[in-house]
């Protein structure tokens, strides 16, 4: 209940503050978990499992159905694992949840180490005492709500997130919204809107908000 209380102060308050916008987005969700997606470039495909790559949830989508999906990039840099599951189908509606984290650790900071003034750096100038490591993590809980119409099916998505960087961390909170509609049994065409609206709240007191990506 209490990170429930947090995630409803930090709407409110970015109703009652201005806050600055980004084009740059929550980088968790610019990462794909599922093997489909990621043989087709990171192409959305409308029956994949991963419901933050998906616009909307259709006949394949089916109660019950469950994946799980890890991938490591860069050469092991970056971890992230994903989780799906399909709660309810019913009639015309569907729902589904997804859980997200991506990690990174174990990275040399070096950012105290010399003072940077714009110089080649020596390695007498290098105090190896005050390398430490980088960390940085993020965590979401992704809900899909799926309307079908027709040969149409809406989609809207609720995307809290949380994110760590080394001593500072940020509550966060985007919405999506996307249709898929099938033009016959061998084309479909889909259009989203990501970030419709997004709040991200640091610990430093600072806020900023993703530009919609259409």
């Amino acid at each position: 209940m209490k990170l429930i209380s947090r995630y409803i102060y930090v709407i409110i308050a970015s109703f009652l503050f201005p806050v600055e916008y980004s084009d740059y987005g929550f980088e968790i969700f610019s990462f794909s978990g599922d093997a489909q997606i990621q043989s087709m470039g990171g192409a959305p495909h409308e029956n994949s499992m991963s419901l933050n790559n998906v616009y909307s949830l259709n006949e394949s989508h089916y109660q019950g159905k469950l994946s799980l999906s890890y991938a490591k990039y860069y050469s092991g840099m970056i971890n992230f694992f994903q989780s799906s599951y399909i709660i309810k189908q019913k009639d015309s509606r569907s729902l589904g949840i997804g859980f997200l984290h991506k990690k990174i650790d174990n990275i040399p900071n070096t950012q105290n180490a010399w003072e940077d003034i714009g110089q080649v750096i020596s390695q007498d100038e290098i105090d190896y005492d005050n390398i430490d490591y980088y960390d940085d993590q993020q965590v979401s809980v992704l809900l899909l709500y799926s309307l079908n119409l027709k040969n149409t099916n809406i989609g809207f998505k609720i995307k809290p997130i949380y994110t760590s960087i080394l001593d500072y961390s940020a509550l966060g909170l985007s919405f999506d919204i996307g249709a898929n509609r099938e033009i016959n049994s061998n084309y479909s065409l889909g259009i989203s809107i990501e970030n419709l609206y997004s709040i991200n709240y640091w610990s430093t007191g600072e806020a900023f908000s993703a530009y919609p990506n259409l």
